[in-house]
């Protein structure tokens, strides 16, 4: 596992399973859907923003921001399905994407339905 020193902190190793660690808590407390800057979430993990930068192009090969937008997409999808009383609108919010059409943009974009198509597909009333 690759370690990474932090600069200007202690010269303690860093993991990439630190940071993935770290990543799973962050998701776990549903940070994902705050508007953070990678700056600002390296600082809340206690490492670098290149550190993070790093970690992210290395084991997941894309940005911070691409992945976090996947996520919040993905965790959209099961809301929609899951909490059929909320609003799909509203969905798009308690994931971090608060623009209505920038939401249905997005989601139509990852998965190729709406919010409200894919709600009505994958819900376990469907025939």
């Amino acid at each position: 596992m690759r370690r990474l020193l932090p600069f200007g902190r202690s010269r303690t190793p860093v993991h990439y399973s630190d940071i993935s660690k770290a990543i799973e808590q962050w998701i776990a407390e549903g940070r994902y859907s705050e508007e953070a800057s990678v700056e600002t979430v390296a600082s809340q993990m206690g490492i670098t923003p290149w550190m993070l930068t790093d970690y992210f192009r290395n084991v997941h090969g894309k940005r911070f921001t691409t992945w976090r937008k996947e996520i919040r997409l993905s965790k959209a999808a099961t809301l929609l399905v899951g909490k059929p009383e909320i609003p799909a609108c509203k969905i798009g919010a308690m994931v971090g994407i608060k623009d209505k059409s920038n939401f249905r943009n997005q989601f139509r974009q990852s998965t190729g339905l709406t919010p409200a198509q894919w709600r009505e597909e994958h819900s376990s009333g469907k025939a």
